[in-house]
């Protein structure tokens, strides 16, 4: 497009109608009938469908279904302070309790 209008040349050879902006919103003429309240349906008289409540859901975070290889194993955490591995500085149990600086 960008090419034709640098030459001055008429894009409509090129392009087919069926990319024109009419046939854009002719997909969209028909009219939608919107859904009427639920009180003016038509009673169903056709089989119930239920939920499969084998198929819901659990709540929580969803478990990874991915396959971990050799470089998705974690190294353990070592405490720079006591240099004892399970723990990281922040949570080290030999750590005195300061109230922060004071004055």
């Amino acid at each position: 497009m960008v090419v034709c209008r640098t030459h001055s040349i008429s894009s409509d050879q090129y392009v087919d109608p069926f990319y024109s902006c009419g046939e854009l919103f002719g997909i969209y003429r028909p009219s939608f009938h919107p859904v009427t309240d639920e009180k003016n349906w038509m009673p169903w008289d056709g089989p119930e469908v239920l939920p499969n409540l084998n198929k819901k859901r659990k709540g929580g975070r969803p478990v990874s279904s991915r396959i971990h290889n050799e470089m998705d194993h974690r190294s353990t955490v070592t405490c720079s302070l006591c240099g004892v591995e399970g723990h990281k500085k922040r949570s080290c149990p030999r750590k005195t309790s300061t109230s922060g600086p004071s004055g």
